[in-house]
C-alpha cells in the first residue's frame, strides 16, 4: 500500500476517535461549540492534507516551515476550541471572529513561506543556468586543450586563457552576456588555429581569450556607486 494512502488512513482514524471523545464525553452542544468544532475539524483535515499531499511536491524548498506553520495552526485552533466551549461558550460571535482571525493568520503565514519558497526556487534556476553557460565556456576551452599534447609548447599558453576564465565568477549577468558570446567565438578561432598548428594564431587568440575574461571579471565586480 502507498505510504501516502496509509498516513491517510492513521490521520482518519484518529480524527473519528477524536470525534467520538468529544461527542461521548460531551454534553453540551451549543452555538459556540459547533463554531469552534467546525473550524477545528477543517484545521485538523487541512494538516492532514498539508502533511501528507502538499509538502511531498518537489518544487517545495521549505517543507519543515510549511509543516511548523500549519501544526501551530492546528494546535492554536484546538487551544481556541477547548477555551471558547468552556469558558466562553456564552460568545458565539466572538468564537465565529476569533477563530475566522487564527485561519487568517495561518494563511498570511503560509503564504509568506509560499512566495519565500517561490523567490528562492527562481533565484536557484538562475544559478544553475548561469553554472551551465559558464561551465559550457570553460568544457569548450578544455575540449582545445585535450587536442594538444603534454610537451607541445603551445599547452602552457593554452592553460593560462583557461585559468583566466576559470578564475572567473561563475554567476553571469545581462551585462557580459555579449562578452561571454565573444569568448565561444574566439574559442572556436583558437580551436582551427589549434587543428592548423598555427603557434602564432594560438598565441592572439589566447591573448584575446585573457582579455575579454578580465573584461568580464572587472564588468562583475563593479559596484554601482551611491
Amino acid at each position: 500500500m502507498d505510504r501516502k494512502v496509509m498516513k491517510a488512513i492513521i490521520a482518519g482514524v484518529i480524527i473519528l476517535v477524536a470525534n467520538v471523545g468529544i461527542f461521548v464525553l460531551g454534553s453540551d452542544f451549543t452555538t459556540t461549540f459547533w463554531i469552534g468544532y467546525v473550524y477545528t475539524m477543517a484545521a485538523a483535515l487541512l494538516t492532514v492534507y498539508v502533511e501528507i499531499f502538499f509538502v511531498a511536491k518537489e518544487e517545495l524548498i521549505f517543507r519543515y516551515p510549511i509543516s511548523t506553520v500549519t501544526f501551530v495552526y492546528l494546535a492554536v485552533q484546538i487551544v481556541s476550541f477547548i477555551i471558547c466551549t468552556l469558558l466562553l461558550w456564552r460568545f458565539p460571535l466572538f468564537t465565529f471572529i476569533l477563530d475566522l482571525c487564527i485561519l487568517a493568520a495561518f494563511i498570511v503565514m503560509l503564504m509568506s513561506v509560499l512566495l519565500h519558497n517561490s523567490t528562492t526556487k527562481e533565484q536557484q534556476a538562475v544559478r544553475a543556468k548561469d553554472i551551465v553557460n559558464f561551465k559550457y565556456i570553460l568544457d569548450t576551452m578544455n575540449s582545445v586543450i585535450s587536442k594538444v599534447t603534454y610537451a607541445d609548447p603551445n599547452r602552457k599558453i593554452l592553460m593560462h586563457a583557461y585559468d583566466s576564465i576559470a578564475s572567473g565568477q561563475a554567476k553571469s549577468d545581462i551585462s557580459v552576456m555579449d562578452l561571454e558570446q565573444q569568448m565561444l567565438t574566439v574559442i572556436g578561432q583558437l580551436d582551427a588555429a589549434v587543428s592548423a598548428k598555427d603557434a602564432g594564431a594560438v598565441k592572439t587568440k589566447c591573448d584575446e581569450i585573457e582579455y575579454l575574461a578580465a573584461e568580464r571579471k572587472r564588468r562583475l565586480s563593479q559596484r554601482v556607486p551611491f
